[in-house]
């Protein structure tokens, strides 16, 4: 077996050790206590990613409307603007 020596690589730290393959379903249990900090935080990172979507998505909807409601009122302003300057014309 491979010492933790030969397994480290630049990108690990310091505290890194190598987890066995579960055997037995204690074996399997134990390993997921051990790893549940490691899912935890995982978890964390989805959910704090996913409430950071559903605020920008929220924030382009907002200034979607608003823009299409500016554009309303323009594209309103110019179309009147552009009747009355018929009609006076004729």
């Amino acid at each position: 077996m491979p010492t933790k020596q030969e397994l480290s690589t630049d990108d690990e730290g310091e505290d890194w050790e190598p987890v066995p393959a579960p055997i037995s379903e204690i074996d399997s249990a134990a390993l997921l206590m051990h790893l549940i900090p490691q899912y935890s935080g995982i978890d964390n990172l989805i959910a704090s990613a996913e409430s950071r979507r559903i605020r920008t998505l929220r924030e382009i909807e907002r200034r979607r409307d608003d823009l299409a409601e500016r554009l309303r009122k323009v594209s309103d302003e110019v179309i009147g603007q552009t009747c009355c300057n018929v009609v006076e014309r004729r």
